[in-house]
């Protein structure tokens, strides 16, 4: 979504940031986001980011009271002074940092915003064995609700973008900022026939194929996977994850989640529930 005058607020030289990114910066009156513009310089972290921002060199760096990083040269000679206004003495390298981690895809939620810790809570995931599995009588009629319901398909899609917030806040929180840049929210961009929905990172560079199931329901409620799906995990079963939520809220945009690898996922109950029949 393109920066409006309706959720961003303007300098004098036309630079926009959002209004809730400018109501939430720290106060600062040091270093080298002085009395420097905090629209400018978020403007500058946003077109950073986009251009795929690889880190800043030394000895030209400097970091503010709140811990961002940003170039000395750059707030000295590109970022313009500021004009007072409401943004007088707030820190100009948090708005930097805020416009070069700035998420365009899920920032402007029509809903509610965002909760505190991506509205996830991680847990260990259900103790199951093959054998417990094999005990059990398949549930009939259980399994039939359609998969691909506007229910399930609105519920599904609020789980997926609840995970893509969560693999950048832990890419971000490790300083992985440039890995955070290239995480692909895939079911959106290639549509379902990749057999994962996510396509993550992991802190030392290697790729996470994430497949999320999200249900209103228990931490045991049964989920549905493609043989597509299937497939994919058993052909990337080094770096495939189901990543399962349950007890979602879609009230408060929030639930908790266990992560399956594909060996846990081999060990559960497996049902046929169709057989495409060919002459």
């Amino acid at each position: 979504m393109i920066l409006s005058s309706e959720n961003s607020l303007s300098c004098k030289r036309g630079s926009k940031i959002p209004k809730r990114i400018l109501s939430k910066l720290p106060v600062s009156q040091a270093g080298p986001e002085r009395h420097k513009c905090c629209h400018c310089a978020f403007q500058r972290g946003l077109e950073d980011g986009r251009r795929g921002w690889r880190g800043f060199r030394a000895p030209d760096t400097r970091k503010c009271d709140h811990g961002n990083i940003a170039s000395h040269s750059l707030f000295k000679e590109k970022i313009h002074e500021n004009q007072g206004g409401i943004q007088r003495h707030k820190c100009a390298v948090c708005a930097y940092a805020e416009g070069l981690n700035f998420d365009e895809e899920s920032f402007f939620d029509p809903e509610k915003p965002e909760p505190e810790n991506n509205g996830l809570i991680l847990v260990e995931p259900p103790y199951f064995s093959k054998k417990d599995a094999i005990k059990k009588k398949p549930a009939i009629g259980s399994f039939w609700r359609n998969p691909k319901s506007n229910e399930a398909q609105k519920i599904g899609l609020a789980g997926e973008k609840l995970i893509m917030k969560s693999e950048k806040k832990k890419l971000r929180d490790a300083k992985r900022m440039d890995l955070a840049k290239k995480i692909i929210h895939v079911s959106q961009k290639l549509g379902d026939g990749a057999g994962y929905d996510i396509l993550s990172y992991d802190v030392d560079g290697s790729e996470i194929l994430i497949e999320v199931k999200t249900t209103l329901k228990g931490k045991k409620a049964g989920f549905f996977i493609t043989a597509n799906e299937f497939d994919c995990a058993r052909h990337h079963r080094d770096n495939y994850k189901i990543y399962r939520i349950y007890e979602f809220n879609p009230n408060s945009n929030s639930g908790k989640f266990f992560r399956l690898s594909v060996e846990q996922l081999e060990k559960m109950r497996l049902i046929p529930l169709q057989y495409k029949c060919e002459f």
